[in-house]
């Protein structure tokens, strides 16, 4: 079994994941956020708890009991980890991305193509 890639074969033809689709509960559901928030409270949830967004991708969770029952946090947080990468180690890549190509460039204006004797 495979990490889960969202069917995006699927969601570009228009077709809802697989998982969503043959899900026999219906607790699985794919869809526009404000959408599914919607439902969420047609169904008569108190909660809905929201994952935290990761690249346009969010995670809900709709249900009526308490987030600790559900062994949930009542306000959810990112890894250290992951702020570690998101604030410093991530613009720090971008940065030295950027060097090595300006210097690569520098370096062929400088010293041009070389011929092979």
């Amino acid at each position: 079994m495979g990490r889960c890639h969202l069917c995006y074969d699927r969601i570009t033809e228009g077709i809802a994941p697989a998982c969503a689709k043959t899900c026999p509960t219906g607790a699985i559901r794919h869809g526009e956020r404000e959408k599914l928030l919607e439902m969420a409270r047609k169904a008569g949830h108190e909660k809905v708890y929201r994952v935290v967004d990761h690249e346009g991708f969010d995670i809900l969770y709709a249900f009526n009991d308490t987030l600790k029952v559900s062994g949930l946090d009542e306000k959810p947080e990112l890894p250290e980890t992951v702020v570690f990468w998101q604030r410093l180690l991530r613009p720090f890549a971008y940065a030295s991305l950027g060097f090595a190509v300006a210097a690569f460039q520098l370096y062929s204006l400088v010293f041009g193509r070389r011929q092979m004797k």
